[in-house]
């Protein structure tokens, strides 16, 4: 699930409850934190997470550099 799939969590969270302030006051977070996950100012973290029923994991990936941007040092 992407970041943008959690965030249609959180709408629908609080499309049920009826405003941010009842989904802050419930998941024990802010309005302003709320409000700055959905206008994308902010990632999600553990707080929001949780009462979601998700956790955050992150994949590295490895890519091959050109020559070029190898002598570069990049």
């Amino acid at each position: 699930m992407d970041e943008t799939k959690v965030i249609e969590h959180i709408v629908r969270a609080v499309n049920e409850a009826g405003s941010i302030r009842a989904v802050a006051r419930d998941w024990g977070v802010s309005p302003s934190y709320l409000c700055d996950l959905l206008a994308g100012r902010r990632a999600p973290g553990p707080a929001i997470l949780g009462p979601l029923g998700l956790r955050r994991v992150v994949t590295v990936t490895y890519e091959p550099v050109t020559h070029a941007a190898r002598k570069a040092g990049k």
